[in-house]
């Protein structure tokens, strides 16, 4: 989670009771039906009515993705007031049943846009089905220029890394759509060896027709990075 500093004090209330908590600028807060006995806020944080505060994070096991990398979902314990049962539920799947403009679809996913799971603010989500989650990248995301300035060098703006407008794209088959290429020629491309690798391993090449493209991992959160607020 990245904090918005500076916080801010919103009163909320339950049953007649009521509660000044601390939010983070742009943080907004409400509850779900089925979940009556918390308040959730659009970065993923539940306040608890029962203990009066919000709930401390767990964590979802850790899943390795296709680059290596270790990734964690924040998790929560809470109480169904439909069922009577405790659901063990996902705090990016509550940000979006919540705050989300459009449900999630049968057998979809709610997707973290940038690939950091423990981002669970509501403008970096976003409701998938499997076969659309299915051709996101993976654990990189990708650049490409806009339009061809010189094919014969990667320089722009008088620096040697390639400061210039880019389009940025999460899904191999926007980024060669974008590139007037087929997916197989472009998969064929990005398994090249890099033209040039500059800082953080963002790998470059020249496409076909001059334009820059840019392959670079996404950034994840460490858990010691998320933020817990008392009231």
């Amino acid at each position: 989670m990245i904090a918005n500093y500076p916080p801010y004090e919103k009163k909320i209330e339950h049953n007649g009771k009521e509660v000044t908590v601390h939010l983070w600028k742009n943080e907004e807060i409400g509850q779900l039906e089925d979940y009556p006995m918390y308040h959730i806020t659009s970065e993923g944080r539940v306040f608890s009515w029962r203990k009066g505060t919000f709930l401390k994070y767990r964590f979802l096991n850790q899943k390795e993705t296709k680059d290596g990398n270790k990734k964690y979902y924040v998790r929560y314990l809470l109480k169904n007031a439909t069922t009577g049962q405790k659901d063990e539920m996902l705090a990016h799947v509550l940000v979006w049943k919540l705050f989300g403009d459009y449900p999630i679809p049968e057998d979809g996913v709610v997707h973290h846009i940038s690939g950091d799971s423990l981002d669970n603010r509501l403008i970096n989500l976003q409701a998938l089905t499997k076969e659309e989650h299915d051709k996101i990248a993976g654990g990189f995301q990708l650049g490409v220029e806009r339009k061809v300035v010189d094919s014969g060098t990667f320089a722009r703006g008088g620096h040697d890394f390639p400061f210039t407008k880019m389009k940025y794209f999460e899904r191999r088959d926007d980024a060669a759509k974008y590139l007037n290429m087929d997916m197989k020629e472009f998969e064929t491309f990005l398994k090249r060896e890099p033209e040039e690798i500059f800082c953080e391993d963002i790998k470059a090449w020249h496409a076909p027709d001059g334009r820059i493209v840019l392959k670079f991992k996404k950034k994840y959160s460490k858990k010691e990075d998320l933020i817990y607020y008392e009231i």
